[in-house]
């Protein structure tokens, strides 16, 4: 037990403790950082809401429950949906049993013109 290995331990703890203290200035400092942190993960949530498209023009379909359906599968296993738009939502019935087929695309005049040709169209 020397007295400067003591005074040098006795300066380590007054340190410590000077740390330990509560700061008006460091909890202000942590009280900004956690709202500039919230403040960010608000406009993440806001981005990332399932109603935020439904501004730009599309609709989200949902169960009977208020579940939304995001396959056509899905969708057609129900007999009654919802469509929500951006003003209100639109109750729609649906029958699975009349389901309509895409048609195939009628195809152009070049496209037969070429298909007619062995693939080289004709100059004329």
């Amino acid at each position: 037990l020397r007295p400067a290995l003591l005074r040098r331990k006795h300066e380590n703890a007054a340190a410590a403790l000077q740390r330990l203290q509560l700061r008006p200035a460091n909890l202000e400092k942590r009280l900004a950082e956690a709202g500039d942190r919230l403040d960010r993960l608000w406009r993440l949530a806001e981005q990332l809401h399932p109603d935020r498209p439904l501004q730009r023009g599309y609709a989200r379909v949902t169960d009977g429950d208020g579940l939304t359906l995001t396959t056509r599968q899905a969708a057609a296993a129900h007999a009654r949906l919802q469509l929500v738009f951006r003003d209100g939502e639109l109750p729609v019935c649906t029958d699975a049993t009349d389901i309509p087929r895409a048609k195939p695309q009628a195809k152009t005049r070049r496209k037969r013109a070429k298909e007619q040709t062995g693939g080289q169209q004709s100059l004329f």
